[in-house]
Formats: C-alpha cells, sequence, structure tokens
C-alpha cells in the first residue's frame, strides 16, 4: 500500500472536521480556553456542509490536476542552490536565536535598525516557506535531509511543533511511492507516544518557562489518559468547524465589521501585501487575528483558522471575492505549477493546499505560492552551465500516480 500523503492530509481534515462537527452539535458549542461557547446546530450543519462543499472542490481539483500534470519526474535543484537554501535557514536561525524574533512567548525587543531591517526580509521571504517550496527537489538525499532537519530543528526551538507535521508531507512527497512497511508505522507510535513531551516542550517554549523541568513534569504525570488528551488536543488542531460556525452564527455582526474595515479582505494577505500596506501605512488586522480578538482573548495577539468557508458568510462580495481567490489561487497556480514542476509537486501543493488554503491560512499560503515561484524559476537558471546525466535521466523518467 503506497502512502500518498495529499491523500492522507485530506483524511485527516476531514475525520477530524467530522468529529469536533458531532461533538459541537452534542454539547452546543465549544470550549476554549476555559469559556464555553453557545453555537447552534444549525449554524454547525452550515458550517459543515460549505466545509465539505470546499473540501470536495479541492479533491476534484487535485483529481484532474493529475491527468494535467507533466509525466516527468522531479524537476531537481543542484547542490549548490540547495547549499543556497540550507545556508539561509542556518542565518536565519542565527537570527533568532540572538534577536528572540519569530519566537513565541518571547518579549525581547528589536532595537538594532540592521536587525528590524534582517527581521522584516525574513518575514517577507520566510526561511521556512522558502525551505518547503524547495525541498521537494534536492537533487541530493543527504541535503534534503540535512534541510529537513533543520527545518524541524527551527520550527522546534521557535515552539511550533507544527514543522513535525510538514516534514512528514515533505518525506512522503520527495520519496514517492513510500510504502506502507515496518518503519513508517514505528516511527508513527513512536510520534503518538511523546506527544505530551512535545507539547510540554511547546508551551515551555511560548510560556518561557524552563523546558526541562516542564518535560520531567510531563514524565511524571504521564498516564494512558494525559496521552489521550494531548491526542485531542493535537487532533483538534486539524478542524476549524468551531471558527466557521461561529462566524455562520454571527454572520450579519461580520458583515458590519468588514464593512467598517475591521478586518481587511481575503485577497489582501501575503508579502506582497505586507510591502504595500507598510509603504501606504494602511496594514489591518485579518480575519485570523479578529476572531481572536473579538471573542476569545481580546488583546491576545494570536490567530485562529477561518477556514476558506468562514469567508463564504461574510456577505456576497466576500462570497464572490472568496470564489476567484479558490479558483485562481487554489486550482489554476497548483495546475500550473505541477504540470512544471513533476508529480512529487503536486502532492506538496494539493497537501499545503488542505494545510493552509482549507483552513484558512491565506497568507502562508500565498508566500508558499511564491516561494515555490522563485524556485520554478531558478531550477530554470543554469547553474555553471551543468546538467548531469543522473539529473538529466531523472528528469525524463515518468514517474507513478497513485
Amino acid at each position: 500500500m503506497v502512502i500518498n500523503p495529499f491523500i492522507l492530509v485530506f483524511f485527516i481534515y476531514l475525520v477530524s472536521n467530522s468529529y469536533f462537527f458531532v461533538r459541537g452539535v452534542q454539547h452546543g458549542g465549544f470550549e476554549l480556553l476555559g469559556d464555553f461557547y453557545v453555537v447552534s446546530s444549525e449554524a454547525y450543519f452550515v458550517a459543515i456542509l460549505t466545509i465539505f462543499i470546499v473540501m470536495i472542490m479541492i479533491f476534484l481539483s487535485y483529481v484532474l490536476a493529475i491527468g494535467k500534470v507533466n509525466g516527468k519526474g522531479l524537476q531537481f535543484l543542484s547542490d549548490k542552490k540547495s547549499w543556497l537554501v540550507i545556508i539561509y535557514q542556518l542565518f536565519y536561525i542565527t537570527f533568532f536565536l540572538r534577536t528572540g524574533a519569530g519566537v513565541l512567548g518571547a518579549e525581547r525587543e528589536i532595537t538594532s535598525s540592521l536587525d528590524v531591517g534582517l527581521n522584516y526580509f525574513f518575514k517577507l521571504l520566510s526561511p521556512d516557506i522558502l525551505a518547503i517550496s524547495a525541498m521537494v527537489f534536492f537533487n541530493s538525499k543527504r541535503l534534503f535531509y540535512i534541510s529537513i532537519s533543520v527545518f524541524v530543528i527551527s520550527m522546534t526551538m521557535r515552539g511550533w511543533m507544527g514543522g513535525v507535521y510538514i516534514a512528514g508531507i515533505l518525506v512522503l512527497a520527495r520519496f514517492y511511492p513510500v510504502r506502507l512497511s515496518m518503519l513508517p508505522i514505528i516511527s508513527f507510535v513512536v510520534l503518538i507516544v511523546f506527544l505530551p513531551f512535545l507539547d510540554a516542550l511547546k508551551w515551555g517554549i511560548r510560556g518561557g518557562y524552563d523546558v526541562s523541568v516542564l518535560i520531567s513534569s510531563a514524565y511524571d504525570v504521564y498516564s494512558f489518559d494525559v496521552l489521550l488528551r494531548s491526542l485531542e488536543v493535537v487532533f483538534s488542531r486539524f478542524q476549524h468547524i468551531n471558527n466557521v460556525a461561529l462566524i455562520a452564527q454571527n454572520n450579519i455582526e461580520f458583515k458590519e465589521w468588514f464593512f467598517s474595515s475591521s478586518f481587511r479582505p481575503i485577497i489582501f494577505n501575503g508579502f506582497l501585501y505586507d510591502v504595500f500596506c507598510h509603504l501606504t501605512n494602511t496594514c489591518n488586522m485579518n480575519l485570523n487575528g479578529f476572531i481572536v480578538e473579538k471573542f476569545y482573548d481580546p488583546g491576545g495577539g494570536w490567530n485562529v483558522d477561518p477556514g476558506l468557508s468562514g469567508w463564504l458568510f461574510l456577505g456576497s462580495v466576500n462570497f464572490l471575492s472568496t470564489i476567484l481567490v479558490f479558483v485562481f489561487f487554489g486550482v489554476f497556480f497548483p495546475w500550473y505549477l505541477s504540470n512544471r514542476l513533476g508529480f512529487n509537486f503536486l502532492l506538496v501543493i494539493y497537501s499545503l493546499n488542505c494545510v493552509y488554503f482549507l483552513h484558512g491560512w491565506v497568507a502562508p499560503y500565498f508566500n508558499f505560492l511564491f516561494c515555490s515561484f522563485l524556485i520554478f524559476v531558478l531550477i530554470r537558471v543554469r547553474w555553471s552551465g551543468q546538467t548531469t546525466e543522473k539529473t538529466q535521466s531523472r528528469l525524463e523518467k515518468p514517474m507513478p500516480r497513485e
């Protein structure tokens, strides 16, 4: 049995949203940060319907893209280009270790004008997103493993445990077809067993606590019940139905907030918007942060995932713009890039279509598309005029399409 990363990711989000839909209807709402939010069954039913429609559209787009994708294999990045990506990742690690920028819970203020400029540059061209876009094209397996290790370490050090999840997708896509065997099963079981410790590590970094003390405490209280609670917390990260149902229930208020410019339109996301709004001093909050500010944790400064579905409830203008954004960035652009970059990249872009776009993390998805386009251009730039016979034969080798 071959593990298809897109099918796996799609199934996870389908099951998670279905599970929390049933829970939400049964309990009449959901709990977050110790508070209970009452949501009607009608809002949940409308929310799950729109989520399913969006997911079906993504799946159909994937199926159609398979028929359009270039039959060639991976179009590899040379070792020199791969090292550039790795060096950029390492440079970012030294930067956030020194300044605390990008580290969740860090309270250090960047004062140096040089560091402020570098921080802004890293926000525009995220080392994480660039690596995600590039790694599947690395010619060298060794450099792939180096880059993905740096990626996971960097994300973990900043309090983002999702790096492990993204890394799994990239491994499955880079070495597709990966067959179900004892190694991936054992790796998955080990990851599950260590979830409470990863959770303690995450909150230790985010809260600025002594990580070793928290991990030791997690070891002392470790039990099957603790493991189940950790699993449920992680599983909840793959759903966004609670936020969509909340928007659906309060759609009139959200429409008023939108037309009063309380948060920006869906298209105003990604680094291009960041450049424009900072130059014109017109930056505005996104929907992800606005929901937190208005309902969950005023002044908290964090984000939630409203999903593409959430935007469909914000009036006819947003409904139409969301459809257009989905067609162009969720269908056309993935088709265009995967047709030129190969089947393995198709697995990555459609997996991240679920991870980012489906969930409403529009900015990182737009940045991913931009970085992928950069890689597309970079691959076609001759590097010292060298193309090895091994690389050429791999480029011409058809890839399986399971």
